[in-house]
């Protein structure tokens, strides 16, 4: 009751009638009872009646809760079997030592012979068979699978089952290419001096030449790692503010390398 009573904090009883306030409230609501199991509940199933006294300036606020759904009694739902289907390169099913697909309890995933340890999706699902369901897990769990960054598209559908009091989520994972290069023209100029050089003065400009060409491998290791290696050159005039013809060049290369370990890929081990 308490955390029922939390939701409905910005309606305080002597405050002045605040629509801002009311629509707030719904909108607590509707998170608490979706995040408690209550499918078919949402802020539009929140109506509110407000029973003025003209006499006293003050009126009374009735919180009034339908089903979105006609005919259909407001029950909490629980996640189905969760179903993990990937959409890779043709490429990937010839590698037969690559399994096709990988089950644990109420979770397959269906990888189609890509690459990736099914750890690290079991780690990534934030919603889980049997658990009652939730929009703030099931939100989380695309924010997740998005900040990989080895999918180029990500999609759950959640299919509901009326009799079983039920969702049955489909997640739908289209992979990106692995390798990728990438190059970055630039042009570089500074009225302050060196803008890559360490030749800075207040009395120098300079300008120039720079490119930056990154090789990017996603899912190096086969748990979602990110390794890019990017090689980046310029090449700068520098020269006197009052006198041009006292000119000298200068060239930079510089090499980063960096690994980026999801931290989902270690939670199980």
């Amino acid at each position: 009751l308490k955390l029922f009573h939390s939701k409905i904090e910005p309606l305080q009883t002597g405050q002045f009638c605040n629509l801002n306030a009311i629509n707030e409230s719904r909108e607590k609501l509707s998170t608490f009872f979706r995040d408690s199991g209550y499918f078919n509940i949402s802020r539009e199933s929140f109506r509110y009646e407000i029973d003025t006294f003209r006499s006293q300036r003050k009126g009374s606020i009735k919180i009034i809760l339908t089903s979105n759904i006609e005919n259909q009694s407001m029950d909490k739902f629980v996640f189905g079997p969760i179903k993990v289907d990937f959409e890779t390169n043709p490429l990937y099913l010839n590698r037969l030592y690559y399994p096709d697909t990988i089950k644990y309890p109420g979770l397959q995933i269906n990888s189609n012979r890509y690459p990736l340890n099914g750890r690290v999706i079991k780690s990534i699902l934030s919603i889980d068979s049997g658990n009652y369901f939730s929009e703030s897990k099931w939100a989380e769990t695309y924010r997740r699978l998005v900040d990989l960054g080895i999918f180029s598209s990500v999609e759950i559908q959640g299919i509901p089952d009326f009799n079983d009091k039920k969702i049955d989520p489909i997640i739908k994972l289209k992979t990106s290419p692995r390798l990728s290069f990438t190059a970055e023209p630039q042009i570089l100029y500074s009225p302050q001096g060196s803008s890559g050089l360490n030749l800075q003065t207040s009395t120098q400009r300079s300008f120039g030449l720079a490119g930056i060409l990154s090789f990017m491998n996603k899912n190096v290791f086969g748990n979602g790692e990110l390794f890019k290696l990017s090689s980046i050159t310029s090449y700068e005039a520098i020269f006197k503010r009052d006198d041009i013809t006292d000119i000298f060049t200068g060239i930079q290369q510089g090499i980063l390398a960096t690994l980026k370990l999801p931290r989902y890929s270690f939670m199980e081990r």
